[in-house]
C-alpha cells in the first residue's frame, strides 16, 4: 500500500507536532519557519470548509508519497536565510554572493533569483537560479489530511488518496528550461535548476536521459565541484536529497552534487523516443468505434 501523508505541517514533521504546537497554530497565523513570513499558501478547499471557524494558511510544506518525503512547496528551500541558494551561487562564483528575486529576460519570462558578485572592475558576474518543487492532485484529500491532523492530533486515516502532479511539473518545468537555458547558454553564464532526487530521477527516466562522464553523455556527473562540468555545459542540475533527522527533529536537506548538460543534449531528449506506431492509434481508434 502507498502511504499518502503530509510530511511537514509548518514545517515540522507530522511525528513531532505537539498540542501546544497545534493550540498555537490554531490561535496565530503560522509563520514559514523557512522565510520568517506569513505562510502564503491556500487551499478553497480548506476556505470552503471554514475549519475550526479560523482563517488559516494551507501549510503543508511537504508529503510523503510512497514513504518518500516530496516537497510541494518552492519556499521549503528557503531554509536557514537562504543558505541553500547562497551555497549553489558560491559554488559558481568563487565567492558569496548577494541574491535578487524574481529578475525579467524580455520576452523569455522570469527567472526566481540571480546569484550575483560585484568584481573590482564594477562588472558584474552572476548565475540564474531556478526552483522546482513538485505539485499535487486530488489536493481536497490532503486537505482532509491536514484539517483531520490539527483537529484531533493524528491522522484518521493511515493514508490520503492524494496524487502526485509530477508529469504535469515536469512538461511545464523541461520546456522553461529550454525557452530560458538557451539564452544562458549563449551568454556561457550557469543556469542552475534546484531540484529534489525525486524529480529529477522522473525526468531522467521520462525522457531516457544518459548520464554518465563521457562527451556524448546527455547529462555530465555527478559532479563534486563547478567546475568540473564539461567547457559545453552551462545547463546545471543541483540535486538535493531530503532526510529526517531525529536528533534535530525535522527534515535536512542535503547538495548531493551537480549535474550539468547543454540546450543540444536537452533538446535531443526532448524528441521523444517512445513515439506510438501508426497502428498502435488505430486499434485505439477500432476499439473506440467498436469495429
Amino acid at each position: 500500500m502507498t502511504i499518502k501523508l503530509p510530511a511537514e505541517i509548518f514545517g515540522k514533521p507530522y511525528q513531532y507536532i505537539t498540542k501546544e504546537d497545534i493550540e498555537n497554530i490554531k490561535e496565530n497565523p503560522p509563520m514559514c519557519p523557512f522565510t520568517n513570513n506569513q505562510c502564503s499558501k491556500v487551499s478553497r478547499e480548506l476556505e470552503k470548509s471554514k475549519f475550526l471557524g479560523i482563517n488559516i494558511p494551507f501549510g503543508v510544506c511537504t508529503v510523503l508519497y510512497n514513504r518518500r518525503p516530496i516537497i510541494i512547496c518552492p519556499q521549503r528551500f528557503y531554509y536557514n536565510n537562504y543558505h541553500l541558494l547562497k551555497t549553489v551561487g558560491e559554488d559558481f562564483l568563487g565567492s558569496s554572493p548577494e541574491l535578487i528575486p524574481e529578475v525579467t529576460i524580455k520576452g523569455f519570462g522570469n527567472v526566481d533569483w540571480i546569484a550575483y558578485v560585484k568584481r573590482e572592475d564594477g562588472d558584474i558576474d552572476f548565475v540564474g537560479i531556478e526552483i522546482q518543487a513538485d505539485s499535487t492532485t486530488s489536493t481536497g484529500k490532503l486537505v482532509k489530511a491536514f484539517s483531520d491532523f490539527l483537529k484531533m492530533g493524528r491522522f484518521a486515516q493511515r493514508s490520503y488518496n492524494f496524487g502526485m502532479n509530477t508529469y504535469n511539473t515536469v512538461k511545464l518545468s523541461y520546456t522553461q528550461l529550454l525557452n530560458k537555458g538557451q539564452i544562458f547558454q549563449e551568454w556561457k553564464v550557469p543556469y542552475i535548476w534546484i531540484i529534489q532526487d525525486v524529480l529529477f530521477d522522473y525526468i531522467l527516466d521520462k525522457f531516457n536521459l544518459s548520464i554518465g562522464y563521457g562527451e556524448d553523455s546527455d547529462i555530465y556527473g555527478a559532479l563534486t565541484k563547478s567546475e568540473d562540468r564539461r567547457p559545453e555545459d552551462y545547463i546545471i542540475f543541483a540535486v538535493i536529497e531530503m532526510n529526517l533527522d531525529s536528533t534535530k527533529q525535522m527534515y535536512m536537506l542535503n547538495l548531493k552534487g551537480y549535474y550539468s548538460s547543454n540546450i543540444s543534449n536537452l533538446m535531443r531528449a526532448y524528441q521523444r523516443k517512445d513515439l506510438p506506431t501508426l497502428s498502435e492509434f488505430k486499434e485505439v481508434l477500432r476499439k473506440r468505434l467498436s469495429l
